[in-house]
């Protein structure tokens, strides 16, 4: 899945799917970016990773079942939340890794 970009703000979101883990990845970088992190700042990337044995979790809190195709489920549930998935992914069942950076 790939969230598309509006023209005055180049902001990406991607999920990875690989056997060991699912990641979900941002980047922005826009005037949000540095209003929030100062002016210097005009980069901003963030990853929670899931390790793959938490996936049937995190497919079951998205609503599915086993065998679901949980990217599509996510891109549901990203558009139904308006792209706030902090709480799903921090739920304590789905233990996911989160990292960030900017510059």
């Amino acid at each position: 899945m790939r969230r598309p970009q509006a023209e005055d703000s180049p902001r990406q979101l991607r999920i990875l799917a690989r056997p060991a883990r699912q990641a979900v990845t941002g980047h922005g970088q826009d005037r949000r970016v540095s209003d929030f992190w100062g002016g210097d700042i005009t980069s901003y990337e963030w990853v929670h990773v899931v390790a793959a044995d938490r996936v049937p979790v995190l497919t079951k809190l998205l609503g599915g079942h086993e065998g679901d195709d949980v990217l599509a489920l996510f891109c549901f549930y990203y558009q139904r939340v308006g792209g706030h998935i902090c709480d799903i992914m921090k739920h304590p069942d789905v233990a996911e890794h989160f990292a960030n950076w900017h510059s």
